[in-house]
């Protein structure tokens, strides 16, 4: 009898792109193993039996830093010995601003007073992800026109922070 040696097949595990809003549950990340690849009716948990690790570098991703790679790995280092399996981290993690609705309060001011004008906004605290307030997202406030409505009947707000993480 002659010796043959049988090599590991080759597997590619390809991680999936993914998207969220800000401040929204993280979604389970995937990753796709070609059918085709695997061999003899083998299964993913045949090639890992202790099942695939697929997760991203943050737990409260921020858009600033999107997108993020996701990435694979399997569990505890448990790899079929039937194949070589490469990562391709490829996947991206895409997160998207949070709609924020600030409304500003109902105020007065008298004609010609020239300020510094004092309004309130609000928002729905409970709409905001993350514990974060409103005056850590928006900071300070300004509002113009700052003639005691000489030229303008409208008050118009600006926010001196815009968070990135925020349509506002």
């Amino acid at each position: 009898p002659r010796a043959f040696e049988i090599l590991p097949a080759d597997i590619i595990v390809t991680t999936q792109d993914a998207s969220a809003t800000y401040g929204d549950d993280q979604p389970e990340f995937t990753a796709l193993i070609l059918e085709s690849d695997l061999q003899i009716g083998d299964t993913e948990a045949d090639l890992f039996p202790q099942g695939l690790d697929i997760s991203v570098p943050c737990t409260q991703c921020d858009v600033n830093g999107s997108p993020y790679m996701i990435s694979a790995a399997a569990v505890i280092n448990n790899i079929s010995g039937n194949y070589n399996v490469t990562f391709d981290n490829s996947g991206l993690f895409t997160v998207s601003k949070f709609d924020l609705t600030v409304t500003v309060d109902d105020g007065a001011i008298t004609y010609g007073d020239t300020g510094p004008f004092a309004f309130t906004v609000t928002s729905d605290p409970a709409a905001l992800p993350y514990g974060e307030l409103l005056d850590d997202v928006l900071g300070t406030i300004s509002f113009t026109p700052s003639d005691g409505c000489k030229t303008d009947t409208v008050i118009a707000v600006s926010p001196e922070v815009q968070a990135d993480n925020y349509n506002v």
